[in-house]
């Protein structure tokens, strides 16, 4: 769904009398403005979305919203705001274990972000625990943000363990997208721990990824934004940009 087809389903609901419906539609127009960068007005529209909620209305569950609001209060930096909304989904008995465990990978991040790296373990294996009664997909999520909390930690060895689960349960979830996200964790735990075997392996697995290599090292953006373990540090020079995720880490290391 485009915004532009998110303002048409919302302006019919209105005109056929749904007005009070349009929380679904809200919260696809704030996953829009997202996905887009323009977070103020996704929260904007996350919240709007919350408010509007009634049982009963087509849409999504009142988790969900709740979730969206912390998500994106979180990205913000706005992290005590952030933890009420992500908690409330858990302190609901009605929240759906999917949900629950969404609530709980997002509280990882937020916590890790606010400088809180226990609190962010204890979410993350949460959210591990959880995934496990949802499914592969479900537990790719929850591995991924074990794995970046553990990385911050620069628990090197907890962070290979959750890699090499996250990329087993992408290839039994199946999908490319998994899989190359999976990797991508992967090496990110590989850059940061020196393992320069294992970021070959990984790369070598992404056709896609550059074949050529220097040896300058890099860190990251996106979620993993974590520079890599020892050398980086003095190391930094020549890099006009971080690149975007691990696939950017190839030509910056020696094949």
């Amino acid at each position: 769904m485009s915004a532009g087809h998110a303002g048409h389903a919302e302006r019919w609901l209105i005109s056929t009398g749904h007005g009070h419906w349009r929380s679904g539609v809200l919260s696809e127009r704030s996953d829009i403005y997202r996905a887009l960068g323009e977070r103020e007005q996704a929260l904007a529209c996350a919240q709007e979305a919350l408010a509007r909620y009634a049982p009963g209305i087509p849409g999504f569950s009142l988790s969900v919203y709740r979730w969206s609001v912390g998500r994106l209060l979180s990205e913000a930096g706005r992290h005590q705001e952030a933890g009420g909304y992500l908690q409330a989904v858990l302190d609901d008995p009605d929240s759906p274990r999917l949900d629950q465990v969404t609530a709980n990978v997002w509280l990882a991040y937020n916590a890790v972000d606010d400088g809180r790296p226990a609190e962010a373990a204890r979410a993350a294996a949460r959210a591990v625990e959880l995934a496990g009664l949802c499914g592969d997909d479900a537990m790719t999520t929850a591995l991924d943000a074990q794995c970046f909390v553990l990385r911050r930690a620069k628990d090197w060895a907890g962070a290979r363990v959750a890699a090499e689960r996250h990329l087993a349960a992408a290839r039994r979830a199946g999908g490319r997208a998994r899989v190359y996200h999976a990797l991508d964790s992967m090496a990110w735990t590989a850059a940061g721990s020196d393992d320069f075997a294992l970021l070959r392996a990984c790369c070598r697995s992404c056709p896609s990824w550059p074949g050529r290599w220097t040896r300058r090292r890099a860190f990251g953006g996106g979620r993993a934004r974590w520079p890599a373990k020892g050398a980086i540090a003095g190391k930094r020079t020549g890099l006009k940009a971080r690149p975007a995720n691990a696939a950017g880490l190839g030509w910056h290391y020696l094949r």
